[in-house]
């Protein structure tokens, strides 16, 4: 049986399409489960993780 721990990983990118990227990440995360984002934030869950990331320009 495989048990695996819980992770945090932290980043950070300085870029004027903070926005767009964002919601682009979010966008393709949803195709895995649910995803809600909008302009500056995103919170993504799939089975096996979740996601949360903020943006500002």
């Amino acid at each position: 049986m495989n048990h695996h721990p819980k992770s945090q990983a932290a980043g950070r990118a300085q870029t004027p399409s903070a926005s767009r990227y964002l919601q682009q990440l979010c966008k393709h995360w949803s195709r895995k489960g649910k995803a809600e984002f909008d302009a500056s934030k995103g919170c993504c869950q799939t089975n096996e993780n979740s996601h949360r990331i903020s943006g500002a320009a």
